[in-house]
């Protein structure tokens, strides 16, 4: 799953379960994503559409991800946290909100084996 189709993901979650939007900070955040020969600009926001990707931004927060890292992360396999200490990720900025992204990856690879049970 490439980053555009986790912010759609991810964006789908916070619209069909309310109360996950208890979760998203206040004020806007945005982090960038490095992974995947690619890097993202992506913002969450209490207001919809919650999570959007933009084109430019200074972010508070950069996640540089190895293509291992990337795939664990997204099915699930590990925790950022985790990656962090493999070295199959690294962070610069601001901790709590690599938190508040380690929870919403958490939920959306819960979301996807839910997908999973339902087609098998």
């Amino acid at each position: 799953m490439e980053i555009k189709e986790w912010v759609g993901q991810a964006r789908n979650l916070f619209i069909n379960k309310e109360y996950l939007q208890i979760i998203l900070p206040i004020e806007d955040r945005i982090f960038e994503l490095n992974c995947l020969n690619e890097k993202s600009y992506i913002k969450f926001s209490k207001k919809a559409p919650y999570i959007e990707i933009l084109d430019r931004a200074i972010p508070q927060l950069r996640i540089n991800l190895t293509k291992d890292g990337w795939k664990s992360l997204n099915l699930g396999r590990e925790r950022l946290g985790l990656l962090l200490k493999l070295n199959d990720a690294s962070y610069e900025g601001n901790y709590r909100l690599l938190l508040l992204i380690e929870t919403i990856f958490q939920y959306t690879s819960v979301e996807n084996e839910k997908k999973l049970l339902e087609n098998c």
